[in-house]
């Protein structure tokens, strides 16, 4: 499927994009550990402005990107919005009227060591949706996430905290990290991260490299505050048709830019919770207000 954009969008997208770091990210050696052979680090500046506009700063949540095809609110009080089975072990999932990001409810993941219910690598609490996105797709994600005093991010290059990520339909590729993932790492620093990945990977007995991946550094993890993202994608496993640009609280963190945003071959789905490597620790993390749509928000 080809890739159609309007005139004036693909100028914008035309222009080199660079990371935008929020003051306090560190870049570590421990960091550049955790990323995996050939993972690029994007640094660069944030643009400043007002509200969610184009290099924007912090105001009011993002308001629903244009032609909305589904949302998360949780204000139907369940998990109906949701079509497909919670992984999930025990009651770590669970509807919650404070805090909320907006309406009446919001979900709350919690983890506990051994949460493992599928009975593979680390342990999770998430939900999923099968909309499928695939090559030329484009999409744009808002949501907002809240990490409580109790939300742990253990320190190592090999540990791993992911709140929301977009994984293959097929195991076609098995052992490679999803292409598009939030997570926060711990390398002495709390920081968000984008992570993004896509190509035809090098699949072995050690492990799968991708020929096109990068970590844009968001800057340091704040706790017990709301924390609004905006997320524009087009899906392909091409680094010249692929694109990424994120929004964190108003503030456009990463411009256009450039990458392979899927494995060749495969398309993705939405997984939203929280899924970890192996941990001795209790940990939850807040989301309320997802909404995917196939345009900007009005305004931006």
């Amino acid at each position: 499927m080809a890739l159609l954009l309007q005139p004036l969008r693909m100028a914008r997208f035309l222009k080199r994009g660079w990371l935008a770091k929020s003051a306090g990210a560190v870049l570590t050696a421990a960091t550049l550990a955790s990323l995996g052979c050939g993972e690029r680090v994007e640094l660069g500046r944030v643009s400043e402005g007002s509200g969610f506009t184009r290099g924007g700063a912090p105001s009011a949540s993002p308001g629903d990107p244009t032609g909305l095809t589904w949302r998360a609110d949780y204000e139907t009080g369940d998990l109906a919005q949701w079509d497909r089975e919670p992984q999930v072990a025990g009651d770590g999932i669970r509807i919650v009227s404070s805090p909320v990001r907006a309406g009446s409810f919001a979900v709350r993941f919690t983890l506990r060591p051994g949460d493992d219910p599928l009975g593979l690598d680390g342990e999770r609490a998430e939900l999923l949706r099968s909309d499928f996105e695939g090559e030329g797709t484009e999409s744009w994600w808002a949501w907002s996430t809240y990490f409580p005093a109790d939300f742990v991010v253990e320190e190592g290059a090999k540990k791993w905290t992911i709140f929301m990520h977009w994984v293959s339909t097929t195991d076609r590729y098995a052992g490679c990290r999803p292409p598009v993932a939030l997570d926060v790492t711990n390398d002495g620093t709390e920081s968000l991260r984008l992570l993004v990945r896509g190509g035809v990977p090098t699949v072995s007995a050690t492990g799968c490299t991708s020929p096109d991946s990068s970590a844009f550094l968001l800057g340091k993890l704040q706790r017990e505050r709301w924390h609004d993202f905006l997320l524009h994608i087009v899906w392909s496993a091409s680094a010249s048709q692929g694109l990424v640009e994120l929004w964190l609280d108003g503030n456009q963190l990463v411009m256009p830019t450039r990458r392979a945003t899927l494995y060749s071959g495969q398309s993705v789905y939405v997984k939203q919770g929280l899924f970890r490597s192996d941990s001795s620790a209790t940990s939850s993390v807040i989301h309320d207000e997802l909404r995917h749509g196939s345009g900007p928000p009005g305004g931006l």
